[in-house]
C-alpha cells in the first residue's frame, strides 16, 4: 500500500504541475492588449510599479508573463529598468498568492471531488468549442484550475497514509539549513515555487516535518525560483542580464535575511499576530519575508538599478552591432556609416549562416538536438539585434540633422540607409522562414530533407559570390557581377518552384507541403534580392544603383 500510495503522491505532484503549466499557456494567451496597456499604465513610477507586479501576478499567478512583458517594455524603453525591478519585487510578494489559496481552501474541503466538474466541464467544453478561441481558453483556464486541485487533494490524501509508515522523529534532528537546500533544489527541479509550496504545506499538514522546518524549505524556494531565469539570461542582452542577476540578488538576500530572523519571524507570527493554524501561518511567513524584502530594497533601489546598469554594459554580448564611438563630425559620418552599414551585412550574412544552420551541420541525434536547442535560443536574438543596430544607425542620422552637411554628404547618407534598409530587410526575410528550415531539418520525409540539403548547398554557392563581390571595384565590373547574381538566383528559384510543382503533381508532396515549399523559395528570392540591392547602394552611385530596385523587368 505504501508503495501505491508514494506513486499516487507523485502522480498528484505532476498534475499539480501540469496544471501550473497549462494556466501559465492560458494566461499567455488571454494576456492582451488591455492587459499590457493596463501593466504599462501601473509602471510609471517605483511605486506604482511594485503595486502593479503584486496586483496582477496576484490575480494571473504567472509571475513569468509578468515578468516577460515587463521586460519587453524596457526594452522597447517605455519604463525606465528600475521601474521593471520594482515589477519584479512585486510579482514575488504577488505569487505567494497560491500558498494562501492552498493554505485557507486546499486543506479545509474535499477538493478533489470538487476538482472533478471541473475536470469534466473542462475537458468536453474544449472538445466542442475548439473553434471559439475565446470559450475554448475559458475551458482550458477552467481544467488547469481544476488539474491543480485535483492534483492536490490526491498529495493531501498520500500523504497522510504515508507518514503512518515513516519514522518522522529524525527528521527534528537535522538543523533547518538542510530543509532550506530542499526547498532550493526542488524549486530549481521544477521551476514553480508554487508546487514547492503545495508539497511543504502538504507535509507540514501531514506533520512530517515541523513549522520551522517548513519556513526554511519556503525560505529555500526564494532562491531556486530565480534559478532558471539566471541561467536564461546568462548569454542574453544587457537587459536581460540585469533583470535576471537583479532577481536573483534579490531573492538571494530576501534568503539570508528571512533564515536569520527565522525565529523572530516566527515567534512574530505566532505570538503577536496570533496565527494558531500551521497552515495559514506558512503561507503568511512566505507573504511577509517577500514583504520586508520589499521594504529594506526599496530606498536602496535606485543604486541597485545603477550598479547593475554598470555591472553589465555592452561587452561581447552587447545588444547592438553599431559600433559605441561614432564620429560627432559630420565630414567623418559618412564614411563611418558605410563603414556600419557593411558591418551590418556581414552579420546578416552570419545570421543566414546560423539559421540555415551551416557552420555546425548536424551528423547525428545529438547533433540534432543541439543544432535544435541553438537556432530556437537565439534566432530572434540576433534579429533584434540587427534591428536594434539599424535603429541605432538612425538614430545617429537625426542626430546629424543638427549639424550643417554637405549636400554629397547628405546624398551619400541617404544612399547609405537604402543599403541598411535592404540589409535588415534580407535578415526579415530569413527570419520568417527559420521555424520552415527547422521542421525541414527535422523531417522524415527523403523530398523534403532533401529540399533543406539544397538550400544550404545553395546558399553557399550564393555566399561566396557576395564575398567576392564585396571586393569588387571597378563599377562596371560590378554592376555586371550584380546583375549576374540576381539573374542566378531568379533562374534559381524558378528552376525549384517547377520541381515543387512536378513533385506536387507525382504525390510527392502534400498540398501544404508544397505551399510551405513555395513560401520558403519566394522568401529567400526575396533576401537574395535585398543583398544584391544593399551591395549596389554601398559601392555604385546612386542612379546605377537604384535601377537594381526594378530588376530584372522580364522576372518581377
Amino acid at each position: 500500500m505504501s508503495g501505491f500510495a508514494i506513486w499516487k503522491f507523485l502522480a498528484g505532484i505532476g498534475f499539480f504541475l501540469y496544471g501550473l503549466q497549462l494556466l501559465d499557456r492560458v494566461l499567455s494567451k488571454l494576456a492582451g492588449r488591455s492587459f499590457k496597456k493596463y501593466l504599462g499604465r501601473y509602471t510609471q513610477s517605483i511605486g506604482k510599479a511594485i503595486f502593479g507586479g503584486t496586483i496582477i501576478t496576484a490575480l494571473l499567478q504567472s509571475s513569468s508573463i509578468v515578468q516577460l512583458i515587463t521586460l519587453g517594455f524596457v526594452e522597447a524603453g517605455i519604463i525606465p529598468f528600475k521601474n521593471a525591478l520594482a515589477v519584479i519585487m512585486g510579482s514575488n510578494l504577488g505569487s505567494t498568492m497560491v500558498g494562501w489559496i492552498i493554505a485557507t481552501v486546499g486543506f479545509k474541503m474535499d477538493i478533489e471531488s470538487l476538482a472533478m466538474p471541473g475536470l469534466a466541464i473542462g475537458t468536453i467544453g474544449m472538445f466542442f468549442f475548439q473553434s471559439r478561441k475565446n470559450v475554448y481558453n475559458s475551458f482550458r483556464l477552467l481544467l488547469s484550475l481544476s488539474m491543480l486541485f485535483f492534483g492536490l487533494g490526491m498529495m493531501k490524501e498520500t500523504a497522510e497514509i504515508i507518514v503512518k509508515n515513516l519514522d518522522i522523529s529524525h527528521y527534528s534532528s537535522y538543523p533547518n539549513i538542510v530543509f532550506v537546500i530542499i526547498g532550493l533544489i526542488i524549486t530549481t527541479m521544477v521551476q514553480a515555487s508554487s508546487v514547492t509550496m503545495a508539497i511543504t504545506l502538504t507535509a507540514l499538514n501531514a506533520n512530517v516535518i515541523s513549522f520551522p522546518a517548513a519556513a526554511s524549505i519556503v525560505i529555500g524556494s526564494e532562491v531556486g525560483t530565480a534559478m532558471k531565469t539566471l541561467l536564461s539570461g546568462l548569454k542574453g542582452t544587457g537587459n536581460k542580464k540585469r533583470a535576471a542577476f537583479g532577481n536573483f540578488y534579490f531573492n538571494v538576500v530576501t534568503t539570508i535575511i528571512a533564515f536569520a530572523a527565522l525565529p523572530w519571524l516566527i515567534r512574530f507570527i505566532r505570538e503577536l499576530v496570533g496565527i494558531k493554524d500551521p497552515l495559514v501561518g506558512l503561507a503568511f511567513f512566505q507573504s511577509l519575508i517577500n514583504l520586508i524584502a520589499i521594504i529594506l530594497f526599496l530606498p536602496f533601489l535606485n543604486v541597485f538599478s545603477r550598479w547593475l546598469e554598470k555591472k553589465f554594459t555592452r561587452g561581447e554580448n552587447k545588444e547592438s552591432y553599431i559600433s559605441d564611438h561614432l564620429p560627432s563630425i559630420s565630414n567623418l559620418a559618412p564614411d563611418a556609416i558605410k563603414d556600419e552599414c557593411t558591418r551590418l551585412l556581414q552579420k546578416t550574412i552570419e545570421f543566414h549562416d546560423k539559421v540555415l544552420d551551416l557552420k555546425h551541420p548536424p551528423a547525428n541525434f545529438l547533433g540534432n538536438v543541439k543544432s535544435f536547442t541553438r537556432l530556437s535560443g537565439t534566432t530572434m536574438q540576433e534579429y533584434n539585434s540587427l534591428k536594434l543596430s539599424e535603429g541605432e544607425l538612425l538614430d545617429y542620422i537625426l542626430r546629424l540633422q543638427t549639424e550643417e552637411l554637405e549636400e554629397a554628404d547628405h546624398k551619400k547618407i541617404n544612399q547609405y540607409m537604402e543599403s541598411l534598409r535592404n540589409t535588415i530587410h534580407a535578415a526579415k526575410s530569413v527570419k520568417d522562414i527559420h521555424h520552415n528550415i527547422d521542421e525541414l531539418r527535422e523531417s522524415a520525409k527523403d523530398q523534403l530533407h532533401d529540399f533543406y540539403d539544397q538550400l544550404q548547398e545553395d546558399w553557399k554557392t550564393y555566399r561566396q559570390e557576395l564575398y567576392e563581390i564585396v571586393d569588387i571595384i571597378d563599377p562596371a565590373l560590378l554592376i555586371s557581377k550584380l546583375s549576374s547574381l540576381m539573374n542566378e538566383a531568379f533562374n534559381h528559384q524558378r528552376n525549384q518552384n517547377e520541381i515543387i510543382r512536378m513533385q506536387l503533381i507525382n504525390g510527392l508532396l502534400e498540398e501544404v507541403e508544397a505551399s510551405t515549399l513555395l513560401n520558403i523559395e519566394r522568401e529567400l528570392i526575396s533576401s537574395k534580392k535585398s543583398f544584391v540591392r544593399s551591395l549596389a547602394y554601398l559601392q555604385l552611385p546612386f542612379e546605377k544603383a537604384s535601377e537594381f530596385e526594378y530588376f530584372p523587368e522580364n522576372y518581377s
